[in-house]
């Protein structure tokens, strides 16, 4: 009963976005969840969940980013090469390799080794050998990090005092520049489609080691800016853009969920000038970086 109950909530939430909706979802989950935790999203993807936690339950009906997933769905195809920096327990990953298709691949990098723990679990369970885990942090060096384990999972991060975060406990992690990743990874003329980069204010310095495959204005990039918790790393919005803007990518402001009600998983492009970029210092958000044609 409990199934066929999900199956017709998620016709409907897949579809649909009103205001309320999501944390009505989080007040019934008692009377909407499974032992076992495996659940099939309405993509077909299978997810090992948790409805203990908000976020992951979020996924479950569609309303955890859906603009992202909605991205994905128009950027990615059969054979592509998708970058997930930040992949956590693999949201993104599994429907990501779900588009690429066997022909394809995914490079997922997670250093939370009890993400990652999960993420090879989600990998497994959708039978998707093109999705390869990678448990290191993506950094501007080669060195071993310290990286603060967050009670919430998928907030870990390299940031010593990320804001709004309670830390379980720190861990070192080896750290390797993307370029050098990407290099051990995929052969010299493999092209990639599409790098989405969220690791919860570090991602300047991921980008710091991505100089390689940023010349190249072949990818398009997706990225999370996030003021407050580059600030406690010591950075600014325009520190993760200025990449882009040096190499002449063109840049968007990515909006999602309406405020009110609407289709879940539409999308709202305004493109960016560099006298809007100050602006973003006080709004957190995804940008959208697509090689100037």
């Amino acid at each position: 009963m409990r199934s066929v109950l999900r199956r017709l909530l998620q016709a409907f939430s897949s579809r649909v976005y009103i205001r309320g909706i999501p944390h009505l979802l989080w007040l019934l989950r008692s009377h909407l969840a499974e032992r076992g935790a495996v659940y099939t999203l309405a993509s077909g993807v299978k997810m090992k969940l948790s409805a203990s936690d908000y976020f992951q339950w979020m996924m479950l009906w569609n309303y955890y980013s859906p603009g992202l997933v909605s991205f994905l769905r128009r950027n990615l195809k059969q054979g592509d090469v998708f970058i997930d920096v930040g992949a956590q327990i693999g949201y993104f990953s599994m429907q990501g390799a779900q588009l690429v298709g066997n022909t394809g691949l995914v490079i997922a990098v997670e250093p939370d080794p009890r993400a990652a723990e999960v993420l090879r679990e989600n990998a497994r369970l959708n039978g998707v050998d093109q999705v390869h885990v990678l448990p290191v942090a993506a950094s501007h060096d080669r060195e071993r990090l310290t990286f603060n384990l967050a009670t919430q999972l998928g907030w870990s991060t390299a940031v010593p005092l990320a804001p709004t975060m309670v830390t379980e406990r720190r861990i070192q992690v080896d750290s390797r520049t993307l370029d050098d990743l990407l290099a051990a990874e995929l052969p010299v003329d493999r092209r990639i489609a599409l790098v989405k980069i969220d690791v919860e204010g570090f991602e300047a310095q991921v980008l710091t080691g991505a100089e390689s495959l940023l010349s190249r204005k072949e990818s398009t990039f997706l990225v999370e800016v996030n003021p407050d918790a580059l600030k406690a790393s010591g950075r600014t919005v325009l520190d993760v853009l200025s990449p882009f803007i040096r190499h002449g990518y063109r840049l968007f402001w990515l909006g999602e969920l309406p405020r009110v009600i609407g289709r879940t998983g539409s999308l709202h492009f305004n493109e960016l000038m560099v006298a809007d970029l100050s602006d973003l210092n006080r709004r957190a958000g995804d940008v959208i970086a697509v090689p100037a044609v």
